[in-house]
């Protein structure tokens, strides 16, 4: 047990580090995350085994990892004069005639960034062993949402206090956005996207299991309610102001792509958890009653009434800046042509993961402007594409088909635990929705959070229901309580 509680610490700390240092954007802290993420890994891999429940998405995890580790590699090992090599290096060789040909522009860059692929695959296995139960699952969860607000609390607290500071450096870009914890806006937005979700889900979790029917009875009675609903109640209140506080920080990064990302998410959550309650409704046979029914429709119309205001008042930041600078004047939808061009003369192998800073500059449209570096394509799937070749949209839908259907099974057959699997399928969206317009993913530490989210919400879509546990597991929560 005490060599699960290390475990648990190395992980959290490891989390902590990937998000604390502005995002993880050096290689080198994600780099040094490697090692304490896979040798974790190997431990609980060796003493613990692998979860029967999820033994299929782990091997599918790392499969897919291995596959995109495996074909950077080959991308920088092509030998000398192969067909497939990139142009470029027969007019290097006209100078160097020792330089070997290989399919990447970059090989020895690509060999490095190739941990910002490995790590938060890395991360999400580890969790998977980790968090093996729904008492662990639904505790990591609970401490991520916990940790995501904070984060939003300061970073609200900073941009109030000093606009000008980036935890503890000077701010150099966006000094009027809310970046938190990131140098980017849009990166920000997506993290407080996915912590608004995370804690969405959290508070409609918790006040599932209060009985307000006997809250309000008691309280009109005068009774005490019992330690263990007011620890309930206490719970449910602190995570509804990490809510509020997720989604203040998301509004005042300013960022369009986000904030309209992180709508159609919330649109997509609320879907989904109203498809299941009707279904659980039309199941039982049983209709709510008039009064109940009202009470809800009040309870929901003042938090909808408490985003909405929220959401206008902070969210002419938003428009202000949508009416100074057009959406289709904004850079990347300018430059788009150029990339899509490049896309299309480097398929269908690709020309290296960190390819595109060195590819793109002769694609790059004049008329476009001159200011700034263009050293991403604010668009995943095409840069992807671009850096990667077909092997990546390959890759990458199969297996968000694959999470995908994980959180279709936890939807359909969990009841307690229903909602990680709408939480996974609103996340995905998320993601998916802003990876379109801009990188958030491809910053480590965002993409290690992600993944982290992920692990504890594949253990609670395909843990069994009514499984009883283990004698292991029975002993280990023993000796937790005792």
């Amino acid at each position: 047990m005490r060599s699960h509680y290390v475990a648990l610490s190395v992980y959290w700390v490891s989390l902590s580090v990937a998000l604390l240092n502005y995002g993880s954007v050096e290689l080198l802290t994600v780099t040094l995350l490697a090692l304490p993420t896979f040798f974790l890994f190997m431990v609980l891999l060796s003493t613990g085994g692998i979860p029967t429940h999820t033994g299929s998405t782990l091997w599918a995890a790392a499969s897919l990892m291995v596959l995109l580790l495996a074909w950077i590699g080959a991308q920088t090992v092509i030998p000398l004069d192969a067909p497939f090599s990139e142009g470029a290096w027969k007019e290097i060789q006209a100078f160097l005639p020792g330089a070997a040909s290989t399919i990447s522009v970059s090989p020895a860059d690509d060999r490095a960034a190739a941990m910002r692929i490995a790590v938060p695959f890395g991360i999400f296995m580890v969790g998977l062993l980790l968090f093996s139960t729904d008492e662990r699952a639904s505790g990591a969860l609970r401490l991520l949402s916990g940790l995501s607000g904070l984060i939003s609390i300061f970073s609200i607290v900073q941009f109030t206090i000093a606009p000008d500071q980036l935890l503890f450096d000077a701010k150099r870009a966006y000094l009027s956005s809310l970046t938190g914890i990131f140098v980017n806006r849009n990166t920000a937005a997506t993290f407080f996207g996915l912590a608004l979700l995370l804690n969405a889900s959290i508070v409609e979790a918790s006040f599932g299991k209060i009985g307000f029917r006997r809250v309000s009875s008691a309280i009109l009675a005068g009774a005490r309610l019992s330690p263990a609903m007011q620890t309930q109640l206490w719970f449910a209140a602190f995570h509804v102001v990490l809510l509020f506080s997720t989604l203040t920080a998301l509004m005042l990064t300013k960022s369009r792509g986000g904030v309209v990302a992180a709508l159609i998410a919330a649109c997509c959550l609320l879907l989904l958890k109203a498809f299941s309650r009707f279904q659980k409704q039309e199941k039982s046979g049983l209709a709510p009653a008039k009064e109940r029914r009202w009470i809800r429709i009040l309870i929901g119309a003042s938090i909808l009434l408490a985003i909405v205001i929220i959401f206008f008042s902070l969210g002419q930041r938003v428009l202000l800046r949508s009416q100074i600078q057009s959406t289709f004047e904004d850079g990347r939808f300018c430059v788009l042509p150029g990339i899509v061009t490049a896309v299309w003369d480097n398929l269908p192998l690709g020309a290296g993961l960190s390819s595109f800073p060195t590819v793109f500059p002769a694609y790059r449209d004049a008329t476009c402007g001159i200011a700034g570096v263009w050293d991403r394509a604010h668009n995943v799937y095409l840069e992807g594409l671009l850096t990667l070749g077909i092997v990546f949209p390959l890759l990458a839908l199969l297996f968000s088909l694959w999470l995908s259907a994980v959180f279709i099974i936890g939807i359909r057959r969990r009841r307690s635990a229903r909602y990680a699997g709408e939480l996974g399928i609103a996340s995905l969206v998320l993601i998916a929705a802003h990876s379109a317009i801009d990188f958030s993913l491809q910053i480590s530490g965002l993409a290690i959070y992600f993944a982290a989210m992920l692990a504890p919400i594949v253990t609670l879509s395909l843990r069994p229901p009514g499984k009883k546990r283990t004698l292991k597991e029975q002993s280990t929560r023993h000796s937790i309580t005792a």
